[in-house]
């Protein structure tokens, strides 16, 4: 009778949501969509309320400590979410999460529980994957202290926030926090790529001080594994590195500890050395070494820079005032680091302004108590950066040198094979020329397996209902063959197949592809009134296994992490998925020209960028592609565009002055939460003049407004989306 009466107070008050999703259009509300303050409650209806009693029940009854996989069944849910400025009703699916039972409690002698939620529509902030924690299991506000602080700094780190929650009508305050899926890759602006975990398949239940020494790490998104070919060589290669870390510290856990960098395997040397020294010491810093525990650990392989990355997860920060800390993390991490510089950086005036203004939409509390609570954990955070300064001065730090070799394994492996809980160790997996791959295992045999089963295999640690370690010492070789040349602190990076030329006098360089195959990426650059000049081959693009190549890049020219200004960058006869790539990049081109594009002529990726002029002549698909960025252009000339003539997605900021678009299936087109905003635009020969939707379920409608409009063809805006012009 109660559930009965909630629901018909929800739809008298929002009758709307029976038929949508939402109460308002997501493209009017772009900004605020992407506030956690703007939230004031979240909702949980779980029909089948009975069951999920009786299994909270079973957690409650269990004699175990932990939670067990058992009762980690998925239920169906509704979920309501209230902003200030109108309401959502989604579908999903919730279950019980936590590994221990401190997941677990109640609250007036009702039952609550931390949650973990898939949404089948629609999204809370980007996020259609993420957990609702009781505070307590997350040390509360100190979570979200470091979630601040780390994402300031520039770590991968989840979207964690505090608020008012309800489920099955038990109200209380709770922590979400995204799960590790891409969105979470796309909002730290990172391309999605292969993210790991500690496997704790083994640590449960005979007890994890038994199985420490003996569990490794496992694939947590094994969808992208799955795309392809491409996919599948980056993952196992990347892998097979991350499993020399973790087997190096399992055979020396005693003097090695918690300590793992999987960066001392990546050859050649990873870009940034230095990510996992400054991690551990921030984490150090904030009493955060429970993150630290391998089987509490998660990595993101960047393949576009060749090394890995640290994500943030449970680092149960500030538990205890920190009186001494690990020795065996200090001893490994901090040669030839130079921790003051770090230090002083991270307690900076602009970090801290940085990480209070996202504390303080996070925290779910007024701006005073705001205020208060930041000052007490940034004063506990700055003083416990002091006294491990003082802790590593006075530790003896012995230059160590970790290798991995067939020794290692054959320690692990012999280990591993005597202890009763190992079933099957995978010794060897192989890549077949017809995509599947060929496995010896350590029960001697050999097995033809499909990628379906490879991908069980290495995020489930399962083969065929049999428990499997991946062990794999073999690193696959040719994938990473190339030549890097230094160049305006930066460097070029460019295939085999690619001849080029540097004119520093007139302050020029000149690509030749030789085959269609070659790419070049400039990386890390300041690009001052250079000139670069692409020509690609003539002869007839190579059909691509994927989008992507062996190092995650799209572009037959490529350029990451740089500094534009004045710049102008031709290309001619692009035989890759884009022509032109620019990533993460900021500053100011002059002119981009392309013509004879195979795919899309120019693609920009979470870049800030200011264009003046944009000249495309003849591209396969789109003629300019945007995405996460903010990005202005005060004239384009876009001609024979195979699809859209300007796309605009994934959140982006986007501003032009005068665009002519000549031939294209889709004039104009703003997607996913972008603001996409011309003052003059003439299309002609186009079946679509403009649209604005929604795309991907994780963003929602966009915002496109033209001035002037000067086209004949058709409009297409869906109900999520707005659309303003002024008409001639």
């Amino acid at each position: 009778m109660f559930k009965a009466c909630i629901f018909t107070i929800f739809f008298v008050l929002f009758p709307f949501l029976a038929s949508a999703d939402c109460s308002f259009k997501t493209g009017e509300f772009i900004e605020k969509l992407h506030d956690p303050s703007e939230i004031e409650f979240i909702k949980v209806d779980i029909p089948k309320s009975a069951r999920w009693t009786k299994n909270f029940l079973k957690i409650i009854n269990s004699r175990e400590k932990n939670i067990s996989p058992n009762f980690k069944k998925y239920f169906y849910a509704k979920i309501f979410v209230k902003y200030k400025f109108g309401s959502c009703i989604f579908t999903g699916t919730v279950r019980q999460s936590g590994d221990y039972k401190d997941h677990i409690s109640f609250k007036d002698g009702q039952p609550v529980q931390s949650v973990d939620i898939k949404l089948k529509n629609g999204n809370i902030v980007n996020s259609v994957h993420f957990k609702l924690l009781i505070p307590e299991t997350r040390n509360n506000l100190k979570e979200i202290f470091a979630g601040s602080l780390l994402s300031s700094i520039g770590f991968i780190t989840p979207e964690t926030f505090k608020v008012s929650v309800e489920v099955n009508g038990v109200k209380n305050e709770m922590i979400f926090q995204e799960g590790t899926e891409k969105e979470l890759l796309e909002r730290n602006k990172r391309r999605e790529g292969p993210m790991f975990e500690g496997d704790e398949s083994l640590l449960w239940g005979a007890g994890r001080l038994w199985n420490d020494d003996l569990s490794l790490a496992r694939l947590v998104n094994k969808s992208w594994f799955m795309k392809g070919p491409i996919s599948q060589k980056i993952t196992l290669e990347s892998y097979k590195k991350l499993q020399m870390a973790f087997v190096i510290r399992s055979n020396n856990i005693k003097g090695m500890g918690d300590y793992i960098d999987p960066n001392k395997f990546v050859k050649p040397y990873s870009k940034d050395d230095s990510i996992f020294p400054k991690y551990h010491f921030i984490m150090q810093a904030l009493g955060a070494e429970h993150g630290l525990i391998p089987h509490n650990r998660k990595f993101y392989f960047n393949v576009f820079e060749n090394y890995f990355e640290p994500i943030y997860y449970d680092g149960n920060v500030f538990q205890d005032d920190a009186t001494e800390y690990s020795q065996q993390i200090i001893r490994y991490s901090y040669n030839n680091f130079n921790y003051s510089h770090f230090a002083s950086t991270i307690t900076s005036q602009e970090i801290r302004e940085s990480a209070f203004q996202k504390f303080e939409k996070r925290g779910n509390s007024d701006k005073n108590t705001s205020k208060k609570v930041f000052a007490t954990y940034w004063g506990r955070f700055e003083k416990n950066v002091e006294y491990l300064k003082s802790q590593i001065k006075r530790t003896e730090i012995p230059h160590v040198k970790l290798v991995s070799n067939k020794v290692s394994y054959a320690q692990f492996i012999a280990r591993a094979s005597a202890h009763p809980i190992t079933e099957l160790l995978v010794l060897t997996l192989k890549q077949n020329t017809d995509g599947t791959f060929r496995a010896i295992l350590s029960d001697g045999e050999s097995y033809n397996l499909s990628d379906k089963e490879v991908a069980k295999m290495i995020s489930r640690n399962s083969f065929r209902k049999r428990h499997a370690t991946f062990v794999d010492n073999e690193v696959m070789n040719g994938i990473r063959r190339v030549y890097r040349i230094p160049f305006l602190n930066g460097q070029i990076i460019h295939s085999p197949g690619m001849k080029l030329e540097i004119d520093e006098k007139n302050h020029k360089i000149n690509f030749f592809q030789q085959d269609p195959m070659g790419w070049a990426y400039i990386t890390d650059a300041s690009l001052a009134n250079w000139i670069i000049d692409f020509e690609g081959n003539s002869g007839s693009a190579v059909k691509k296994l994927q989008r992507f190549n062996n190092f995650g890049m799209t572009g037959c020219l490529n350029f990451h992490n740089s500094d534009f200004n004045h710049a102008q960058i031709f290309v001619r006869n692009g035989t890759c998925e884009d022509s032109l790539n620019i990533v993460k990049s900021t500053g100011s081109i002059s002119k981009i020209e392309i013509s004879t594009a195979y795919a899309d002529a120019i693609d920009l990726d979470f870049a800030n960028l200011e264009i003046f002029e944009i000249n495309v002549n003849g591209s396969g698909n789109d003629c300019l592609d945007v995405s996460s960025g903010v990005y202005s252009v005060e004239k384009a000339s876009l001609t024979s565009c195979g699809d859209k003539g300007v796309s605009v997605g994934e959140a982006s900021s986007f501003k032009g002055e005068d665009f002519e678009i000549d031939g294209a299936h889709i004039g104009i087109s703003s997607k996913d939460l972008s603001n996409l905003e011309i003052s003059n635009v003439t299309v002609k020969k186009a079946l679509t003049c403009i649209e604005a939707l929604q795309k991907k379920q994780e963003f929602g409608g966009s915002s496109l407004i033209i001035n002037k409009l000067n086209c004949e063809g058709s409009f297409n805006i869906d109900e999520q989306s707005v659309f303003t012009r002024e008409k001639l």
